[in-house]
């Protein structure tokens, strides 16, 4: 019998999910482009929500990164190196 989807952990992909936006996180330029495009609620929801606790603390230092007051002295300015070989259309 197959298992509806809904019944499924999704624990593998909240930790990919938050450790993702960890990474971006990290610079500031992609800090700031996660509040801009709305990603704060949907780490907030995962950093109190998810099963998995991996996830909630990649959530939740991710909104640290973004939100501590450090990112304006530690974080390096500028993209990332990865965001410049990717353009928006």
């Amino acid at each position: 019998m197959v298992r509806p989807w809904y019944l499924f952990d999704f624990q593998d992909v909240h930790e990919t999910a938050a450790g993702a936006l960890w990474n971006l996180a990290f610079y500031r330029d992609n800090a700031l482009r996660i509040i801009q495009d709305d990603g704060v609620q949907p780490l907030v929801h995962l950093c109190s929500s998810s099963n998995s606790k991996m996830a909630r603390f990649m959530a939740a230092l991710a909104l640290v990164y973004m939100f501590d007051g450090r990112i304006d002295s530690v974080v390096p300015v500028g993209p990332s190196p990865s965001s410049q070989a990717v353009q928006r259309v």
